[in-house]
């Protein structure tokens, strides 16, 4: 079964791939945060993430988030252009400034516009394409409309995440449902959706045999080795679950990675601070509160390099 690196902005861009594949591990494939257009093109920063170049020796898929057939084809355009033959179209973001515009879960009460979006890639037999999604925007049975377009599309993949867009990631993933979608769904499906423990990974796969594969976003950003950790299960490894200090001793490493990408990268603690803590920013389960609180509200590096020495 596939281990998937969900998209997240902010935190997932190129730099963090990289460091977590070379140090972390465990992961099949890693995708971008989308490409977007704004004020009529894409912004130069989420240009530079997909670059050849900057995803050296990292399993890729760029993401692109689109309302209509125009847009769907300008940002298809210059995936290829940047030497990709494969992207991963967004039905699935729930953020309101991207559903309000008709993107990500926005398209999901409209099966003419999920038609048009699969039509366009028919017209491209030269790109392969998956789609990441939800159960739908308003109604978690919005999927039963759209199955036989999907089924019927070109699509290499699906990767449903089982909640509606109006949810957000509140709630739980609703799991019979996303039973019933795949029972209908005839393409290659993926999970995604509140995996953040090696049981919950065990459950679904148990569950779902079939299942090409699952994705995790915020589980990984949370505890690193998750992936890694599941993948030496499989092997019938008994060093796992990694105890805290091995978990640590990885995040330790990548984060002396991060810790000079972003010295290198970023102007002053005013720019570098910002991306250091975001680092950090889904562990706070991990950490001990009073180091987790420190890091976070630190003011200069100087502060922020003490609080991280207690990790």
């Amino acid at each position: 079964m596939e281990i998937h690196f969900a998209p997240l902005q902010g935190h997932t861009e190129y730099a963090f791939r990289s460091i977590h594949n070379r140090i972390a591990g465990g992961i099949d494939c890693y995708y971008t945060p989308f490409l977007r257009l704004e004020k009529g093109s894409a912004r130069n920063k989420d240009v530079r993430d997909i670059r050849q170049e900057n995803n050296v020796g990292v399993p890729v898929v760029p993401q692109l988030i689109a309302a209509d057939a125009d847009e769907f084809n300008r940002l298809s355009d210059l995936i290829q252009q940047n030497g990709w033959t494969r992207a991963d179209l967004n039905l699935g973001c729930s953020f309101p400034m991207q559903t309000k515009l008709g993107r990500g879960a926005g398209v999901l009460s409209h099966p003419d516009r999920v038609e048009a979006l699969m039509n366009e890639i028919a017209k491209r037999p030269d790109m392969s394409y998956s789609v990441k999604m939800r159960l739908g925007m308003e109604q978690s049975t919005e999927w039963q409309d759209l199955i036989q377009i999907l089924n019927e599309s070109r699509l290499c993949q699906i990767t449903m995440h089982p909640r509606t867009g109006r949810q957000d990631f509140k709630g739980v993933a609703d799991i019979e449902e996303f039973a019933g979608f795949h029972a209908q769904c005839t393409k290659p499906l993926i999970y995604n959706g509140d995996l953040t423990e090696l049981e919950q990974i065990r459950v679904v796969a148990e569950r779902f045999p079939d299942l090409k594969g699952i994705m995790i976003g915020r589980g990984l950003l949370a505890r690193p080795t998750l992936a890694k950790e599941y993948r030496l299960i499989e092997q019938g490894s008994t060093d796992v679950p990694y105890s805290d200090a091995q978990v640590l001793k990885t995040i330790k490493e990548m984060h002396s990675a991060w810790y000079e990408h972003c010295q290198n990268t970023y102007q002053g603690d005013h720019q570098v601070l910002p991306h250091l803590k975001d680092f950090w920013y889904y562990m706070d389960t991990l950490l001990p509160k009073k180091v987790y609180k420190a890091i976070m509200k630190s003011t200069s590096i100087n502060t922020y390099r003490a609080a991280v020495a207690a990790v």
